[in-house]
C-alpha cells in the first residue's frame, strides 16, 4: 500500500482499499432497493391474486345462493303442482260421475233407473282403474294365489284338505303397489293345509 501526503502533511492511504467502503455501501443500498422493488412487485402480485380469489369466492357464494333459491322454488312447485298431471287425468272420471247423476244432485225430482246407474258405475270404475294404472298403480294378485306375507295380511286362517301350501282363499280388501312398491297389503283369508293327526 502506498502512502501519500496531503496538503496538511497528513498521511493518506491509497491503493486497492481506498474508497471500498463507499462502493460497498452503494452496492448494499442498490441491493436493498432492488429487494424492496421485488418485494413490492410480489406484494402487488399476491394482492392481485387475493382479489381474484375473493372475486371467485363471491361469485361462487352468489351462484350457490341462486341455486338454493331455484331448488326451493322447484321444491315448492313440485309440492304445489306435482299432482297436476294426475288431476288432469282423473278429471274425466269426475265428469263421468257428474253425468251419472241426473240433474241437480241435491234434487230427488228425477228417478234413476237401476240398470243405467249400474252401467255408469261400471264405466267409472273401469275409467278410474285405467287412469290409476297409467300412473303406476297395480293391484296385488290375490284369490287362488299362493299366500305371500310381503303382499298379503292374513286376518283369517282356514284349514283345508284341498291345499298343500298356504293359499289366498278370499280377499276382504284389495292391496295395491305403486310402481312396484307396496302401498297397501291385501286383507285376506288364508287356506292352510289341514293337520293330519
Amino acid at each position: 500500500m502506498e502512502e501519500t501526503h496531503n496538503a496538511n502533511g497528513n498521511e493518506e492511504a491509497s491503493g486497492p482499499l481506498s474508497g471500498d467502503s463507499d462502493g460497498s455501501e452503494k452496492n448494499e443500498a442498490s441491493d436493498i432497493t432492488e429487494e424492496a422493488v421485488d418485494f413490492d412487485d410480489k406484494l402487488k402480485k399476491v394482492a392481485a391474486e387475493a382479489e381474484e380469489y375473493k372475486d371467485k369466492y363471491l361469485r361462487a357464494v352468489a351462484d350457490n345462493e341462486n341455486l338454493r333459491r331455484r331448488y326451493e322454488k322447484e321444491k315448492s312447485d313440485l309440492l304445489n303442482y306435482g299432482l297436476e298431471k294426475f288431476m288432469q287425468d282423473i278429471l274425466p272420471v269426475l265428469d263421468s260421475v257428474d253425468k251419472a247423476l241426473p240433474g241437480d244432485p241435491d234434487s230427488d225430482s228425477q228417478p234413476v233407473e237401476a240398470e243405467s246407474l249400474l252401467e255408469g258405475v261400471r264405466l267409472m270404475s273401469r275409467l278410474l282403474k285405467d287412469t290409476l294404472s297409467k300412473h303406476g298403480l297395480e293391484a296385488v294378485a290375490d284369490e287362488g294365489e299362493q299366500f305371500n306375507p310381503e303382499f298379503h295380511q292374513a286376518i283369517q286362517r282356514i284349514e283345508s284338505p284341498d291345499v298343500e301350501e298356504d293359499m289366498v282363499q278370499q280377499v276382504f280388501q284389495k292391496g295395491y303397489c305403486l310402481r312396484g312398491r307396496l302401498i297397501r297389503p291385501s286383507m285376506v283369508s288364508v287356506a292352510v293345509p289341514q293337520n293330519e293327526a
